[in-house]
C-alpha cells in the first residue's frame, strides 16, 4: 500500500475494535470515531482521563510525588476493562467486564478505592461478576480473555459484593448476588480447583479447615473464613438471618484440632500437626494474656520459598467448635 504524500506527508489511519466480527469492528469505529479530527480526539481522550484523575486533589508541592500518585491512580483504573456488547461468549443485558486480574490483590486494594472514586463504575463491576458467574458456574478469582483464570487463596469476589452491599451501591440485585456467593462457598468446583471456585472445599465443611491433602491449606482456611463473613454480612443486611447465622459458623474455625503451641501450623485431615509446623497461634487479649481464639491454620513457607499467606482478617473474632 503507498500513498501520494507530495502535497500533505501526513497519513492518517483508524482501526475499529470488536470481539464480534469485522462489522462490529466497523460500526463501533463509525460511532466513536467519525470523523478525521486528530486533535479533536486527542484532546477527548486527555479530558476524560483528566476528570477520572481529578476525582483525587493532592495538597503540596512535590510535583514527584503528585506524579507519582496520579501514575498509580491511573493504572488502577486500567483494568478490568469494560466490554459492554462485545462479550462473544453469551448474550446479556447486563455490563460485562474483563481482566479482572486479579481480584485476589485488587479486592483489598484498587476495589474499595472505586466504591468511593467511581461508584457507577463499582456497581457495573459488581453486575457483571454475579452474571459471569450465574453463565460459567463461579464468581472469578481472576479472569481475562473471558474466561475464569485462576485461584489464589480465597473467593475474593465475596467480599467485592460485601462492600458494595455494606456502602449501598445502588442497581445491584443483591440477593442474586448472595446467590452466587453462596455456590462458591458450598458448591466444590471439581476438575480444575485452581481454575474458580474454592479448592479443598470438601475438607472445610467436614472439619472445619482446609488440610494439607490440598495445596495452599493454610491461605485457603483463613480465606474462606473471612470470605464467609462477607457472605454473612449481605445475608444480614438482606435480613436472611438463617444465612447470616449460618455463615458467622462457617467462619469461625473449629477448634477441633487446636492445642497450646503460640505459632501457626498446618494440620492434616487427622487433626495432626503437619511436620513443617509446630502447631496454632493464639490472638492475645488486650491484657496481653493468652485466649483460645483465632487459631488458624496455616503452614510455613518451606525454606528458599515464598509465602503465601494472607493477613489475618480482622473480622474473625472468636472461634467455637463446629458442628
Amino acid at each position: 500500500m503507498t500513498f501520494d504524500t507530495r502535497s500533505n506527508r501526513t497519513v492518517q489511519a483508524k482501526v475499529g475494535i470488536s470481539y464480534l466480527g469485522c462489522e462490529k469492528a466497523r460500526r463501533n469505529l463509525e460511532q466513536e470515531n467519525p470523523g478525521w479530527d486528530f486533535e479533536a480526539v486527542r484532546r477527548s481522550a486527555a479530558d476524560a482521563w483528566r476528570r477520572a484523575l481529578g476525582a483525587v486533589t493532592v495538597a503540596g508541592d512535590d510535583a514527584a510525588l503528585q506524579r507519582t500518585f496520579y501514575t498509580a491512580l491511573y493504572h488502577a483504573l486500567l483494568m478490568p476493562v469494560d466490554k459492554t456488547g462485545e462479550n462473544a461468549r453469551w448474550h446479556s443485558s447486563e455490563p460485562y467486564y474483563d481482566d479482572f486480574y486479579a481480584i485476589w490483590d485488587t479486592f483489598r486494594t484498587s476495589t474499595p478505592l472505586l466504591t468511593l472514586l467511581r461508584p457507577s463504575t463499582e456497581t457495573a463491576l459488581v453486575r457483571s461478576l454475579v452474571d459471569i458467574a450465574e453463565h460459567d458456574g463461579f464468581l472469578p478469582d481472576a479472569r481475562s480473555g473471558d474466561c475464569n483464570g485462576r485461584t489464589q487463596g480465597g473467593s475474593n469476589a465475596d467480599v467485592v459484593i460485601a462492600d458494595a452491599c455494606a456502602k449501598e451501591l445502588p442497581g445491584i440485585d443483591y440477593p442474586r448476588a448472595l446467590q452466587a456467593m453462596r455456590r462458591d462457598a458450598e458448591l466444590p468446583p471439581g476438575g480444575d480447583e485452581r481454575k474458580h471456585g474454592r479448592g479443598g472445599l470438601s475438607d472445610y465443611h467436614a472439619v472445619g479447615y482446609v488440610s494439607t491433602s490440598f495445596e495452599r491449606s493454610g491461605s485457603r482456611t483463613i480465606e474462606y473464613a473471612y470470605d464467609d463473613w462477607a457472605i454473612a454480612q449481605v445475608a444480614h443486611k438482606l435480613g436472611d438471618e438463617a444465612t447470616y447465622r449460618q455463615y458467622l459458623r462457617n467462619r469461625e474455625i473449629g477448634e477441633t484440632c487446636g492445642g497450646p503451641s503460640p505459632t501457626m501450623a498446618p494440620r492434616d485431615s487427622s487433626c495432626r500437626a503437619a511436620p513443617t509446623g509446630p502447631g496454632w497461634m493464639p490472638s492475645r487479649a488486650t491484657t496481653g494474656r493468652r485466649r483460645r481464639s483465632r487459631r488458624l491454620p496455616y503452614c510455613p513457607p518451606a525454606a528458599g520459598t515464598t509465602s503465601s499467606m494472607k493477613a489475618i482478617p480482622g473480622s474473625i473474632r472468636s472461634t467455637s467448635r463446629r458442628t
